[in-house]
């Protein structure tokens, strides 16, 4: 089950968190967007009140989306906002159904390069300290901007995410060589419907 909730009117737009997050995170967000908006927000499948699943892939988390649209009988194409993984999930459902258009947060879509940062961690990730790899990724995005208290809640946040889902969202980053990530990348933005850019911008 995919829980999901909804404020205000006007076009649809559908709200996509990142890894480790939930809906909340657009709490601040939402009541400067009600006024013109639906604005939708979900879960993601192991994240705040949504189920498990199998399937932790990206790709697969796009069916989420299509999960939420279908039950909020939407009567035209949504705008899709991502936070990282969730832009990464945005844009993959953006390839595959009818959009107003994709706002990617804090995601370049350059996986080959996160590959690369990411593959020095694959054995802690995949070991009993995994927490500890996970706040360091984290953490090398950079927290500077954040109050010592709020850095923390981030910390706390982070090393709750449960390893499964974790390994299975980074599953295709941790196994893909990065040339085919890129390769990757650009085949979703050069999906129908899709403005043609350079993922590596």
């Amino acid at each position: 089950m995919i829980r999901w909730d909804e404020s205000g009117s006007g076009p649809p737009a559908i709200f996509v968190h990142g890894l480790a997050e939930d809906r909340q995170a657009w709490d601040a967000l939402l009541p400067l967007l009600a006024g013109r908006f639906r604005c939708i927000r979900l879960d993601l499948r192991g994240h705040g009140e949504s189920s498990a699943a199998d399937d932790y892939a990206a790709l697969a988390m796009a069916q989420d989306v299509a999960t939420v649209a279908a039950e909020a009988a939407l009567d035209q194409a949504p705008l899709l906002i991502g936070h990282s993984l969730g832009a990464i999930v945005a844009t993959a459902y953006a390839t595959q159904a009818p959009v107003s258009g994709v706002v990617n947060i804090d995601q370049s879509l350059r996986l080959g390069d996160f590959a690369v940062a990411l593959g020095p961690l694959e054995p802690v990730l995949r070991g009993p300290d995994y927490a500890d790899g996970v706040a360091a990724v984290f953490a090398a995005l950079g927290t500077g901007s954040l109050s010592a208290a709020q850095a923390e809640a981030l910390d706390r946040q982070h090393r709750a995410v449960r390893q499964q889902v974790l390994l299975g969202v980074w599953d295709l980053v941790l196994q893909t060589p990065p040339e085919q990530l890129t390769a990757l990348a650009e085949s979703l933005l050069s999906a129908p419907g899709a403005v043609p850019c350079d993922p590596r911008q």
